[in-house]
Protein backbone atom coordinates (compact mmCIF):
# COMPACT_ATOMS: atom_id res chain seq x y z
CA UNK A 1 0.00 0.00 0.00
CA UNK A 2 1.12 3.58 -0.72
CA UNK A 3 0.96 5.82 1.59
CA UNK A 4 0.06 9.11 0.17
CA UNK A 5 -1.09 11.33 3.14
CA UNK A 6 1.93 13.03 4.32
CA UNK A 7 1.06 13.02 7.93
CA UNK A 8 2.49 9.35 7.55
CA UNK A 9 5.79 10.04 6.58
CA UNK A 10 8.68 11.78 8.63
CA UNK A 11 8.65 15.67 8.62
CA UNK A 12 11.78 15.52 7.31
CA UNK A 13 10.55 13.49 4.08
CA UNK A 14 7.95 15.85 3.75
CA UNK A 15 9.73 18.85 3.56
CA UNK A 16 11.94 17.43 1.25
CA UNK A 17 8.67 16.70 -0.74
CA UNK A 18 7.56 20.09 -0.90
CA UNK A 19 11.07 21.09 -1.78
CA UNK A 20 11.10 18.40 -5.07
CA UNK A 21 7.86 18.43 -6.08
CA UNK A 22 8.48 17.54 -9.52
CA UNK A 23 11.35 14.63 -8.23
CA UNK A 24 8.29 13.42 -5.87
CA UNK A 25 5.43 13.19 -8.46
CA UNK A 26 7.92 11.16 -10.55
CA UNK A 27 8.92 8.97 -8.04
CA UNK A 28 5.41 8.44 -7.12
CA UNK A 29 4.30 7.55 -10.47
CA UNK A 30 6.56 5.15 -10.76
CA UNK A 31 5.86 3.50 -7.49
CA UNK A 32 2.10 3.29 -8.53
CA UNK A 33 2.94 1.92 -11.82
CA UNK A 34 5.10 -0.80 -9.76
CA UNK A 35 2.42 -1.56 -7.41
CA UNK A 36 0.41 -2.38 -11.13
CA UNK A 37 2.80 -4.39 -12.42
CA UNK A 38 4.06 -6.42 -9.73
CA UNK A 39 0.59 -7.05 -8.81
CA UNK A 40 0.11 -8.82 -12.05
CA UNK A 41 3.57 -10.58 -11.33
CA UNK A 42 5.13 -8.88 -14.37
CA UNK A 43 8.43 -8.68 -11.75
CA UNK A 44 10.60 -7.47 -15.09
CA UNK A 45 8.27 -4.54 -15.70
CA UNK A 46 7.80 -3.76 -11.86
CA UNK A 47 11.48 -3.80 -11.33
CA UNK A 48 11.93 -1.12 -13.93
CA UNK A 49 9.02 1.27 -12.16
CA UNK A 50 10.85 0.42 -8.58
CA UNK A 51 14.18 1.42 -9.91
CA UNK A 52 13.08 4.65 -11.92
CA UNK A 53 11.14 5.70 -8.28
CA UNK A 54 14.16 5.20 -5.98
CA UNK A 55 16.14 6.98 -8.45
CA UNK A 56 13.43 9.96 -8.45
CA UNK A 57 13.51 9.66 -4.44
CA UNK A 58 16.97 9.72 -4.19
CA UNK A 59 16.93 13.03 -6.01
CA UNK A 60 14.33 14.61 -3.84
CA UNK A 61 16.38 13.12 -0.56
CA UNK A 62 12.68 11.35 0.69
CA UNK A 63 14.37 8.16 2.84
CA UNK A 64 11.34 6.69 3.71
CA UNK A 65 9.95 6.43 0.09
CA UNK A 66 13.37 5.42 -0.86
CA UNK A 67 13.04 2.62 1.06
CA UNK A 68 10.34 1.47 0.28
CA UNK A 69 11.00 1.22 -3.30
CA UNK A 70 13.98 -0.86 -2.07
CA UNK A 71 11.90 -3.49 -0.60
CA UNK A 72 9.45 -3.51 -3.72
CA UNK A 73 12.56 -3.77 -5.97
CA UNK A 74 13.71 -7.19 -3.61
CA UNK A 75 10.11 -8.74 -3.93
CA UNK A 76 10.59 -7.90 -7.66
CA UNK A 77 13.60 -9.66 -7.86
CA UNK A 78 12.59 -12.67 -5.68
CA UNK A 79 10.08 -13.16 -8.48
CA UNK A 80 12.28 -13.22 -11.22
CA UNK A 81 14.56 -15.48 -9.37
CA UNK A 82 17.65 -13.49 -8.71
CA UNK A 83 17.82 -14.00 -4.82
CA UNK A 84 21.53 -12.48 -4.54
CA UNK A 85 19.99 -9.05 -5.70
CA UNK A 86 16.95 -9.76 -3.71
CA UNK A 87 18.31 -9.90 -0.80
CA UNK A 88 20.95 -7.02 -1.11
CA UNK A 89 17.75 -4.96 -2.46
CA UNK A 90 15.97 -5.90 1.67
CA UNK A 91 19.32 -5.17 3.23
CA UNK A 92 19.22 -1.67 2.05
CA UNK A 93 15.90 -1.52 2.82
CA UNK A 94 16.68 -2.39 6.41
CA UNK A 95 19.71 -0.10 6.56
CA UNK A 96 17.50 3.14 5.46
CA UNK A 97 14.54 2.22 7.97
CA UNK A 98 16.85 1.77 10.88
CA UNK A 99 17.62 5.60 10.29
CA UNK A 100 14.47 6.73 10.08
CA UNK A 101 12.41 4.42 12.56
CA UNK A 102 9.77 2.72 10.84
CA UNK A 103 9.06 -0.16 12.22
CA UNK A 104 6.39 -1.49 9.35
CA UNK A 105 8.95 -0.58 6.86
CA UNK A 106 11.15 -2.98 8.66
CA UNK A 107 8.74 -5.68 9.17
CA UNK A 108 8.69 -5.49 5.38
CA UNK A 109 12.50 -6.12 4.43
CA UNK A 110 12.98 -8.60 7.14
CA UNK A 111 9.98 -10.61 5.32
CA UNK A 112 11.37 -10.59 2.39
CA UNK A 113 15.14 -11.66 4.03
CA UNK A 114 13.39 -14.71 5.10
CA UNK A 115 11.73 -15.73 2.11
CA UNK A 116 15.10 -15.77 -0.04
CA UNK A 117 16.21 -17.71 2.79
CA UNK A 118 14.01 -19.89 3.07
CA UNK A 119 13.66 -20.90 -0.84
CA UNK A 120 17.45 -21.36 -0.51
CA UNK A 121 16.62 -23.72 2.51
CA UNK A 122 18.87 -21.30 4.73
CA UNK A 123 16.21 -22.26 7.63
CA UNK A 124 18.19 -20.43 10.44
CA UNK A 125 18.55 -17.83 8.79
CA UNK A 126 15.27 -17.39 7.68
CA UNK A 127 13.34 -18.12 11.05
CA UNK A 128 15.77 -15.27 12.52
CA UNK A 129 14.80 -13.22 9.68
CA UNK A 130 10.63 -14.06 10.20
CA UNK A 131 11.24 -13.47 13.24
CA UNK A 132 12.19 -10.39 13.40
CA UNK A 133 9.62 -9.83 10.80
CA UNK A 134 6.94 -10.27 13.91
CA UNK A 135 8.93 -8.22 16.33
CA UNK A 136 8.43 -5.08 14.16
CA UNK A 137 5.40 -6.30 13.05
CA UNK A 138 4.62 -6.25 17.03
CA UNK A 139 5.64 -2.77 17.00
CA UNK A 140 3.84 -1.40 14.60
CA UNK A 141 0.62 -2.58 15.57
CA UNK A 142 0.15 -4.26 12.02
CA UNK A 143 -2.55 -7.40 11.95
CA UNK A 144 -1.41 -8.06 8.14
CA UNK A 145 2.14 -8.15 8.71
CA UNK A 146 2.26 -10.05 11.62
CA UNK A 147 -0.13 -12.42 9.87
CA UNK A 148 2.68 -12.63 7.05
CA UNK A 149 5.60 -13.27 9.59
CA UNK A 150 3.71 -15.88 11.38
CA UNK A 151 3.04 -17.40 8.16
CA UNK A 152 6.73 -17.46 7.46
CA UNK A 153 7.49 -18.80 10.81
CA UNK A 154 5.70 -21.68 10.47
CA UNK A 155 6.51 -22.83 7.10
CA UNK A 156 9.99 -23.13 8.82
CA UNK A 157 9.16 -25.00 11.86
CA UNK A 158 7.14 -27.57 9.27
CA UNK A 159 9.97 -28.17 7.27
CA UNK A 160 12.18 -28.49 10.08
CA UNK A 161 9.93 -31.26 12.15
CA UNK A 162 8.56 -28.95 14.70
CA UNK A 163 4.93 -29.40 14.55
CA UNK A 164 3.57 -27.74 17.42
CA UNK A 165 5.78 -24.97 17.02
CA UNK A 166 4.34 -24.74 13.29
CA UNK A 167 0.65 -25.38 14.59
CA UNK A 168 1.00 -22.33 16.86
CA UNK A 169 2.68 -20.30 14.32
CA UNK A 170 -0.15 -20.75 11.56
CA UNK A 171 -3.16 -20.19 14.13
CA UNK A 172 -1.09 -17.04 15.27
CA UNK A 173 -0.99 -16.17 11.77
CA UNK A 174 -4.78 -17.08 11.12
CA UNK A 175 -5.37 -14.47 14.41
CA UNK A 176 -3.70 -11.82 12.99
CA UNK A 177 -5.34 -12.29 9.56
CA UNK A 178 -8.75 -12.17 10.63
CA UNK A 179 -8.01 -9.06 12.94
CA UNK A 180 -7.07 -7.39 9.54
CA UNK A 181 -10.03 -8.93 7.85
CA UNK A 182 -7.67 -10.29 5.00
CA UNK A 183 -9.36 -13.09 3.88
CA UNK A 184 -6.87 -14.33 1.40
CA UNK A 185 -3.97 -13.83 4.36
CA UNK A 186 -6.82 -16.19 6.29
CA UNK A 187 -7.08 -19.06 3.15
CA UNK A 188 -3.33 -19.07 3.43
CA UNK A 189 -3.16 -20.06 6.77
CA UNK A 190 -5.52 -22.92 6.23
CA UNK A 191 -3.91 -24.24 3.28
CA UNK A 192 -0.57 -24.45 5.41
CA UNK A 193 -2.10 -25.94 8.25
CA UNK A 194 -3.73 -28.16 5.65
CA UNK A 195 -0.89 -28.84 4.40
CA UNK A 196 0.72 -29.83 7.97
CA UNK A 197 -1.92 -31.99 8.48
CA UNK A 198 -1.13 -34.26 5.47
CA UNK A 199 2.13 -34.72 6.39
CA UNK A 200 1.25 -35.57 9.35
CA UNK A 201 -1.35 -38.38 8.11
CA UNK A 202 -4.50 -36.43 9.06
CA UNK A 203 -6.17 -36.74 5.64
CA UNK A 204 -9.47 -35.47 6.77
CA UNK A 205 -8.19 -32.55 8.91
CA UNK A 206 -6.05 -31.69 5.50
CA UNK A 207 -9.16 -32.18 3.45
CA UNK A 208 -11.20 -30.11 5.62
CA UNK A 209 -8.36 -27.39 5.78
CA UNK A 210 -7.76 -27.10 2.04
CA UNK A 211 -11.59 -26.95 1.34
CA UNK A 212 -12.20 -23.43 4.17
CA UNK A 213 -8.92 -22.21 2.31
CA UNK A 214 -10.21 -22.65 -1.71
CA UNK A 215 -13.79 -21.34 0.02
CA UNK A 216 -11.82 -18.30 1.57
CA UNK A 217 -10.02 -17.77 -1.55
CA UNK A 218 -12.91 -17.67 -4.28
CA UNK A 219 -14.71 -15.28 -1.38
CA UNK A 220 -11.71 -13.15 -2.41
CA UNK A 221 -11.92 -13.90 -5.55
CA UNK A 222 -8.65 -14.76 -5.28
CA UNK A 223 -7.56 -16.77 -8.31
CA UNK A 224 -4.17 -17.11 -7.79
CA UNK A 225 -4.50 -18.15 -4.33
CA UNK A 226 -6.56 -20.85 -5.77
CA UNK A 227 -3.90 -22.25 -7.94
CA UNK A 228 -1.38 -22.20 -5.36
CA UNK A 229 -3.21 -24.06 -2.92
CA UNK A 230 -4.11 -26.46 -5.69
CA UNK A 231 -0.33 -26.83 -6.28
CA UNK A 232 0.56 -27.56 -2.84
CA UNK A 233 -1.84 -30.11 -2.74
CA UNK A 234 -0.51 -31.42 -6.11
CA UNK A 235 3.18 -31.50 -4.45
CA UNK A 236 1.82 -33.57 -1.73
CA UNK A 237 0.18 -36.08 -3.69
CA UNK A 238 3.88 -36.16 -5.55
CA UNK A 239 5.88 -36.84 -3.00
CA UNK A 240 3.24 -39.89 -1.86
CA UNK A 241 3.59 -40.63 -5.41
CA UNK A 242 -0.39 -40.48 -6.24
CA UNK A 243 0.58 -39.16 -9.50
CA UNK A 244 -2.96 -39.56 -11.18
CA UNK A 245 -4.27 -37.05 -8.06
CA UNK A 246 -0.83 -35.29 -8.60
CA UNK A 247 -1.88 -34.74 -12.44
CA UNK A 248 -5.62 -33.78 -11.15
CA UNK A 249 -4.27 -31.23 -8.68
CA UNK A 250 -1.42 -29.74 -10.97
CA UNK A 251 -3.87 -29.22 -14.33
CA UNK A 252 -6.40 -27.34 -12.09
CA UNK A 253 -3.85 -25.19 -10.87
CA UNK A 254 -2.55 -24.45 -14.41
CA UNK A 255 -6.14 -23.46 -15.86
CA UNK A 256 -5.83 -20.93 -13.13
CA UNK A 257 -2.66 -19.60 -13.61
CA UNK A 258 -3.04 -19.49 -17.27
CA UNK A 259 -6.54 -17.74 -16.91
CA UNK A 260 -5.00 -15.00 -15.07
CA UNK A 261 -1.85 -14.68 -17.07
CA UNK A 262 0.30 -16.05 -14.49
CA UNK A 263 3.84 -16.85 -16.02
CA UNK A 264 5.66 -18.13 -13.28
CA UNK A 265 3.30 -20.28 -11.81
CA UNK A 266 2.28 -21.52 -14.66
CA UNK A 267 6.00 -22.32 -15.60
CA UNK A 268 6.66 -24.06 -12.12
CA UNK A 269 3.29 -26.03 -12.63
CA UNK A 270 4.78 -27.80 -16.05
CA UNK A 271 7.90 -28.29 -14.58
CA UNK A 272 5.73 -30.92 -11.48
CA UNK A 273 3.66 -32.53 -14.69
CA UNK A 274 6.82 -32.98 -16.23
CA UNK A 275 8.59 -34.43 -13.10
CA UNK A 276 5.50 -36.86 -12.81
CA UNK A 277 6.55 -37.68 -16.89
CA UNK A 278 10.00 -38.34 -15.48
CA UNK A 279 9.46 -40.30 -13.23
CA UNK A 280 7.18 -42.65 -15.34
CA UNK A 281 9.76 -43.04 -17.50
CA UNK A 282 7.77 -40.99 -20.50
CA UNK A 283 11.17 -38.80 -21.21
CA UNK A 284 9.35 -37.32 -24.51
CA UNK A 285 6.19 -36.22 -22.65
CA UNK A 286 8.14 -34.83 -19.91
CA UNK A 287 10.65 -32.92 -22.42
CA UNK A 288 7.79 -31.18 -23.63
CA UNK A 289 6.44 -29.58 -20.54
CA UNK A 290 9.97 -28.87 -19.76
CA UNK A 291 10.74 -26.92 -22.57
CA UNK A 292 7.30 -25.05 -22.22
CA UNK A 293 8.72 -24.48 -18.77
CA UNK A 294 11.86 -23.14 -20.23
CA UNK A 295 10.28 -21.17 -22.93
CA UNK A 296 7.86 -19.13 -19.73
CA UNK A 297 10.82 -18.75 -17.39
CA UNK A 298 13.04 -16.86 -20.52
CA UNK A 299 9.75 -14.65 -20.96
CA UNK A 300 10.01 -13.17 -17.17
CA UNK A 301 13.61 -13.41 -17.15
CA UNK A 302 13.89 -15.94 -13.79
CA UNK A 303 17.30 -17.08 -13.67
CA UNK A 304 16.39 -19.83 -11.10
CA UNK A 305 13.02 -20.98 -13.08
CA UNK A 306 15.42 -21.20 -16.04
CA UNK A 307 18.09 -23.10 -14.33
CA UNK A 308 15.75 -25.60 -12.89
CA UNK A 309 14.12 -26.21 -16.21
CA UNK A 310 17.66 -27.03 -18.12
CA UNK A 311 18.59 -28.86 -15.02
CA UNK A 312 15.33 -31.61 -15.94
CA UNK A 313 15.93 -31.64 -19.45
CA UNK A 314 19.88 -32.19 -18.66
CA UNK A 315 18.51 -35.32 -16.63
CA UNK A 316 16.23 -36.74 -19.77
CA UNK A 317 19.20 -36.47 -22.30
CA UNK A 318 21.91 -38.19 -19.66
CA UNK A 319 19.44 -41.06 -18.94
CA UNK A 320 19.20 -41.42 -23.24
CA UNK A 321 22.69 -41.51 -23.54
CA UNK A 322 23.17 -37.72 -24.88
CA UNK A 323 26.07 -37.34 -22.51
CA UNK A 324 27.06 -34.06 -25.04
CA UNK A 325 23.53 -32.54 -24.96
CA UNK A 326 23.46 -33.46 -21.00
CA UNK A 327 26.25 -31.72 -20.42
CA UNK A 328 25.70 -28.70 -22.40
CA UNK A 329 22.53 -28.53 -20.19
CA UNK A 330 24.25 -28.86 -16.72
CA UNK A 331 26.69 -26.25 -17.59
CA UNK A 332 24.09 -23.95 -18.64
CA UNK A 333 21.77 -24.55 -15.76
CA UNK A 334 24.72 -24.19 -13.17
CA UNK A 335 25.23 -20.54 -15.09
CA UNK A 336 22.16 -19.45 -14.11
CA UNK A 337 21.88 -20.94 -10.61
CA UNK A 338 25.37 -19.29 -9.66
CA UNK A 339 23.46 -16.05 -10.54
CA UNK A 340 20.69 -16.57 -8.89
CA UNK A 341 22.86 -17.31 -5.91
CA UNK A 342 21.66 -21.01 -4.93
CA UNK A 343 24.32 -22.93 -3.70
CA UNK A 344 22.47 -26.34 -3.03
CA UNK A 345 21.31 -26.61 -6.35
CA UNK A 346 24.37 -24.80 -8.02
CA UNK A 347 25.87 -28.42 -6.44
CA UNK A 348 23.30 -30.64 -8.13
CA UNK A 349 23.99 -29.71 -10.79
CA UNK A 350 27.95 -30.34 -10.42
CA UNK A 351 27.09 -33.42 -9.60
CA UNK A 352 25.13 -34.20 -12.21
CA UNK A 353 27.68 -32.44 -14.57
CA UNK A 354 30.28 -35.13 -13.17
CA UNK A 355 28.38 -37.90 -13.02
CA UNK A 356 27.86 -37.51 -17.07
CA UNK A 357 31.65 -36.33 -17.73
CA UNK A 358 32.95 -39.95 -16.11
CA UNK A 359 30.18 -41.95 -18.29
CA UNK A 360 32.16 -40.07 -20.84
CA UNK A 361 35.59 -40.89 -20.01
CA UNK A 362 36.30 -37.56 -19.30
CA UNK A 363 37.93 -38.76 -16.05
CA UNK A 364 39.84 -35.11 -14.97
CA UNK A 365 36.79 -33.16 -15.79
CA UNK A 366 34.61 -35.14 -13.53
CA UNK A 367 37.03 -34.98 -10.38
CA UNK A 368 36.98 -31.44 -11.08
CA UNK A 369 33.27 -31.15 -11.20
CA UNK A 370 32.57 -33.38 -8.61
CA UNK A 371 35.04 -31.90 -6.05
CA UNK A 372 33.12 -28.26 -6.85
CA UNK A 373 30.00 -29.81 -6.12
CA UNK A 374 31.14 -31.28 -2.76
CA UNK A 375 32.60 -27.75 -1.95
CA UNK A 376 29.11 -25.84 -2.68
CA UNK A 377 26.71 -28.71 -0.36
CA UNK A 378 29.67 -28.05 2.48
CA UNK A 379 28.31 -24.56 1.70
CA UNK A 380 24.82 -25.68 1.92
CA UNK A 381 25.25 -27.64 5.13
CA UNK A 382 24.88 -30.24 3.24
CA UNK A 383 27.28 -32.62 4.65
CA UNK A 384 26.15 -36.08 3.65
CA UNK A 385 25.89 -34.92 0.10
CA UNK A 386 29.68 -33.39 0.00
CA UNK A 387 30.87 -36.69 1.25
CA UNK A 388 29.42 -38.66 -1.37
CA UNK A 389 30.60 -36.15 -4.27
CA UNK A 390 33.60 -36.28 -2.49
CA UNK A 391 33.16 -40.68 -2.81
CA UNK A 392 32.26 -40.00 -5.91
CA UNK A 393 35.65 -38.14 -6.81
CA UNK A 394 37.69 -40.75 -5.45
CA UNK A 395 35.99 -43.85 -7.43
CA UNK A 396 36.48 -42.41 -11.02
CA UNK A 397 39.05 -45.23 -11.79
CA UNK A 398 36.24 -47.97 -11.42
CA UNK A 399 34.00 -46.02 -13.76
CA UNK A 400 33.58 -47.44 -17.53
CA UNK A 401 32.49 -44.92 -20.37
CA UNK A 402 29.34 -45.25 -21.83
CA UNK A 403 28.81 -45.59 -25.58
CA UNK A 404 26.75 -43.05 -26.89
CA UNK A 405 23.38 -44.35 -28.44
Amino acid sequence: MIESRLGLWEFGDAFRAWLHPIAWTRGDKSFIRGEREIRARHFTEALSAYEDALAAFGEAGIEKRQADALVRIGFSEYGRGHYDDARTAFRKALQRYAQIDNPLGRSNAWLGVGEVERLLEHDDAARTAYREAARFASLSQQSLASGNAHLGIGRIEARSGREEDAKAAYREALTSFELAKNLSGQASAWASLGDLHRRHGRADAAHEADEKALALYQKADDRLGQATTLYGIGEFATEQRRDDEARIAYRSALSLFSLIGERSGQANTLIRLGEIERSNGNDEKAGVYFRNALALFEQIDSRRGGAGSLHALGTIEARSGREAEARSAFREALTLFEQSGDRLWQAIALNDLGASEARSGRKSEARAAFLAAAMRFDEAGKKDRADAARKSAAGLEQITPRRRR
